[in-house]
């Protein structure tokens, strides 16, 4: 089985900025994106009150425009070290791509 790894040696400082803020901004709610092969972070609206579910037509609009999405990234709020559920898990090998998770406000990642 896959292990989750940290990431924050491995993403450029103003990239993982840009992905904290986000999370900030809709703190407590969790906080959702994706990642793109160009080395960007589009946030996308989370939908759910309770965990995170990505707006169907935003995500769905990336993948039919031709954005290469390399990762899902989503936030844990109030979790200093973050841990993948059983959730994140299978969503990640079901898209088979990356789930980064960062902890809020700790800014911790890790990736399943």
């Amino acid at each position: 089985m896959k292990q989750c790894f940290h990431l924050g040696d491995f993403l450029p400082q103003e990239l993982l900025s840009n992905i904290k803020s986000h999370f900030e901004e809709v703190y407590p709610k969790e906080g959702c994106g994706v990642l793109t092969l160009e080395g960007e972070y589009l946030p996308i609206l989370n939908t759910s009150d309770e965990g995170f579910t990505m707006d169907k037509k935003e995500f769905m609009s990336l993948v039919l425009n031709g954005v290469n999405i390399v990762a899902v990234v989503h936030s844990h709020p109030d979790e200093k070290n973050p841990i993948a559920s059983k959730h994140d898990k299978l969503a990640s090998r079901f898209l088979n791509i990356p789930y980064i998770i960062m902890g809020i406000p700790s800014g911790r990642i890790i990736e399943c």
